[in-house]
């Protein structure tokens, strides 16, 4: 269940993070954009990278036995 939820809570960064870039590309252009479009880039790339590793672990988990002992 752990890692349902913390699947939920990864999707929902990358939604948010979607949310912020699109709001960031609408505003004007500025000195410091290209070092705040970067910052922004590593959390998004954090994100993704937590959901892709988190499905990951689940289809594992879906591909082990059920009746295993452990």
């Amino acid at each position: 269940r752990m890692l349902y939820d913390a699947l939920t809570e990864a999707e929902e960064s990358v939604a948010r993070f979607a949310g912020i870039r699109a709001a960031s590309d609408a505003e004007p252009p500025s000195l410091d954009g290209p070092f705040w479009s970067m910052t922004l880039a590593a959390g998004e790339y954090a994100a993704r990278a937590q959901v892709d590793w988190l499905r990951d672990c689940l289809a594992q988990l879906d591909e082990l036995p059920q009746d295993r002992d452990l």
